[in-house]
């Protein structure tokens, strides 16, 4: 009984540790997953050595090495290394004796380069700690990438050795110190500007002292380092005592950092000494300038880039009747009437925001008395330091009076220049041209259209040209020895020259030469026509007088002719007759007879008389005048052939003078109609305006060249007596025609130049 006892005591004992180490299972079970799950997420490479090898791994460390884990188990750590580790050590010898050292026991930490299965380099911290596990020594290991944070690092140093460097060369002093006014910052342009090294500085019982011996500034000093304390900036101008005794100029700036709950003072010296001489000396320059301004006798002015008044001179001032106060600060919009001020404005605008650097122009500005003034704007831009417009500067000159000047000039040569253009003869203005003190030439420095045109030329063919240039060399030594006599004579000239130059339109001119203070003034006056139309007129004139002779004579003859033939031969019968009456006895019917034929005898006489005389002065012109006459005259040659048309717009009796000779006139142009022009038509006006009489006289023949006739030996005696009938009555006439045109004439006679 006992035994059975014992032995279910036994049995339950074993069910009993059978149930303990089936909960110790599942224990250990549930810790092996929550271990493997952590150690899968890790974010660090975890590993597990064994005999030296890799025996085991997480995926972190496979993304680490870029590799799968059967590539990594039974590997050494000297597989994924590179030959050589940073310091030099081989990584296959330095592997081995860290993995000796964690597996005697100690746990290790050190920083190790590997190198992943795609050849790069991987930076990590390593930690080696020695575990058992199934009664084996093994060596857990943790490695952690840093390659990024040693980059960042290598980043630092690089940075913070170029701080450094940029510290010890910049331009400025720097320092930074604490409160005991120890300097951990001391460059070397800090000791550069005040002499002394950082050592001297920091050595010093009060470096602040030596800066400023002066108390009144070291107090100062003291003050300002107090309100950076307080403000944590501070920003002054400050005079300094080097170690060489120099004074020197600094612009300070000083902030406040906090470390640590401690106040340290960093502060930046720019030495300002050169720049405070150029701006004492700028000072100076100004003061010289503004004096120099104040006594220039135009008014100045200068304003910034936006239009407003920087300053002027008093003349400016006084010219506007305004004090400098009032005109600096302000616009033109201020200071000026509101139209004048936009034109000044847009002017500005135009230089300020143009290309030009200059400009000038004319404009009208109104003085302190309320006159207008013509005056030019001289303006100019001026640069600032950066090379950036700063504005513009202006000088006005007032030319009210020149401008008043100007216009009586202008319109004096206006006038002169219009003579000169519109003149027809040639206008010349040469200098004199001296050589040793002898007028050797003269040079042509004016001339006018009719001029050029007279020698073929441009005028800028003929300006600046010597007379010997402009006329042909073998006239030009005449002419140049006659003007030369002129400008010497110092008196006025007139000659008529016959030009014989190829280059020269005039074949016969009349010049008129006036003596100049420097030269001579030439007028050429082209009198070829007129010398033309005086031998034109001659030869006119003596074949008029030819035809008038030959006319007369012609008359006389015809008239003696009339009288042999008609008249001579009734009287000779006449005489016959009456011889008979005292010759013989005649019974009385004889005497009747004889007396029939002598008074028929003498009547047919009379009859040719009456005719003769009325062949020189018809009767119709004695009895009823000219116009009746030709009113008569033209219907009978109207008659026949061709159509006349005779219009006149009076009736009364002219002066006896004068209505035979237009009787003639008109007979005589009706004459040659009929005889040369084949002419359908004739037109014939006569009219009487005051005391002018008008005759228009014009057919629709075949016409003729005008000048052609008079200039031929065909000269008809026709025309002869009417140009010397127009002439006989001071007359004037102009002809109008051409070959294939008809034939015109106007005849003009003043009634009160009749004698």
């Amino acid at each position: 009984m006992e035994d059975l006892d014992f032995l279910e005591k036994k049995t339950e004992e074993l069910e009993f540790w059978v149930q303990y180490w089936k909960a110790r299972a599942e224990i250990l079970k549930a810790n092996e997953l929550k271990y493997r799950t952590l150690f899968e997420i890790s974010t660090d490479g975890l590993f597990l050595f064994f005999n030296m090898k890799f025996r085991n791994c997480n995926q972190r460390a496979c993304e680490i090495f870029k590799c799968r884990k059967e590539d990594i188990i039974n590997k050494t750590p000297a597989d994924f290394s590179p030959e050589f580790q940073p310091d030099g050590s081989l990584s296959a010898e330095l592997s081995v004796a860290y993995l000796a050292k964690a597996f005697a026991g100690e746990s290790l930490f050190f920083e190790w380069q590997h190198m992943a299965a795609d050849g790069s380099l991987v930076d990590a911290e390593v930690g080696l700690h020695p575990v058992i596990i199934n009664g084996k020594s093994m060596l857990f290991a943790i490695m952690r990438d840093i390659t990024l944070h040693k980059k960042q690092d290598e980043k630092i140093k690089i940075l913070a050795q170029e701080l450094g460097e940029v510290i010890e060369n910049v331009g400025e002093g720097i320092t930074l110190s604490d409160e005991s006014g120890y300097f951990s910052i001391f460059n070397s342009q800090m000791e550069k500007i005040t002499g002394y090294s950082k050592t001297e500085a920091n050595e010093a019982h009060n470096f602040l002292h030596l800066l400023y011996p002066n108390p009144e500034a070291y107090y100062e000093a003291l003050r300002g380092i107090s309100e950076t304390a307080q403000n944590s900036y501070r920003e002054i101008e400050t005079v300094i005592h080097t170690k060489n005794a120099e004074e020197k100029h600094l612009l300070v700036t000083s902030t406040t950092l906090k470390r640590d709950e401690k106040s340290l003072f960093l502060s930046i010296y720019r030495d300002i000494t050169d720049r405070v001489l150029i701006e004492e000396a700028a000072k100076n320059q100004y003061r010289f300038v503004e004096t120099l301004i104040d006594t220039i006798p135009n008014p100045i002015f200068y304003k910034d880039s936006d239009g407003i008044y920087l300053g002027c001179n008093e003349k400016f001032a006084n010219f506007l009747g305004l004090k400098k106060s009032e005109i600096i600060g302000k616009t033109v919009f201020d200071i000026s009437p509101r139209h004048l001020a936009e034109k000044y404005f847009e002017k500005d605008n135009e230089l300020l925001k143009g290309k030009k650097v200059e400009q000038q122009y004319e404009f009208q500005i109104k003085n302190f008395e309320g006159e207008l003034r013509d005056v030019i704007f001289y303006k100019a831009l001026f640069s600032k330091i950066d090379e950036k417009i700063g504005g513009l500067v202006g000088i006005i000159l007032d030319i009210s009076d020149i401008k008043k000047s100007e216009n009586l000039v202008r319109k004096s040569e206006e006038r002169y220049r219009s003579a000169s253009e519109n003149n027809p003869n040639g206008f010349f203005i040469f200098d004199a041209i001296f050589e040793n003190n002898f007028l050797v030439n003269f040079k042509c420095v004016e001339v006018n259209s009719a001029a050029c045109e007279m020698l073929y030329s441009s005028r800028n063919e003929l300006i600046n040209k010597n007379l010997t240039e402009i006329l042909e060399i073998s006239d030009s030594e005449r002419v140049i020895n006659y003007y030369k006599k002129v400008f010497l004579s110092k008196r006025k000239s007139e000659k008529e020259w016959n030009v014989k130059l190829k280059k020269f339109k005039p074949q016969a001119v009349q010049q008129t030469i006036i003596q100049l203070e420097n030269g001579i003034a030439v007028m050429i006056r082209d009198i070829t026509e007129r010398k033309k139309a005086e031998l034109l007129r001659n030869e006119t004139e003596r074949k008029i007088i030819t035809a008038i002779i030959e006319t007369e004579e012609r008359e006389r003859r015809r008239f003696a002719e009339e009288l042999h033939d008609g008249l001579a031969p009734l009287l000779s019968a006449i005489k016959m007759y009456v011889n008979l009456f005292s010759s013989k006895k005649m019974d009385e019917n004889e005497k009747i007879k004889l007396i029939k034929e002598t008074s028929s005898l003498i009547d047919e006489a009379i009859r040719t008389a009456s005719d003769t005389a009325n062949n020189i002065m018809p009767a119709t012109l004695r009895d009823f005048g000219l116009i009746a006459s030709l009113r008569t005259f033209c219907n009978k040659i109207d008659l026949i052939h061709p159509k006349v048309e005779f219009i006149s717009n009076f009736n009364e009796r002219l002066n006896s003078k004068v209505e035979i000779a237009f009787f003639r006139i008109v007979k005589e142009l009706i004459n040659n109609t009929l005889k040369h022009a084949k002419a359908q038509k004739i037109h014939i006006h006569l009219t009487k305006r005051v005391h002018r009489l008008y005759l228009h006289y014009e057919d629709d023949g075949i016409g003729f060249n005008i000048s052609e006739i008079l200039q031929s030996k065909n000269f008809g005696m026709g025309l002869s007596n009417i140009f010397s009938k127009i002439e006989s009555l001071k007359g004037s006439y102009k002809i109008d025609n051409s070959r294939n045109s008809g034939f015109k004439i106007n005849i003009l006679v003043d009634l009160q130049n009749i004698d």
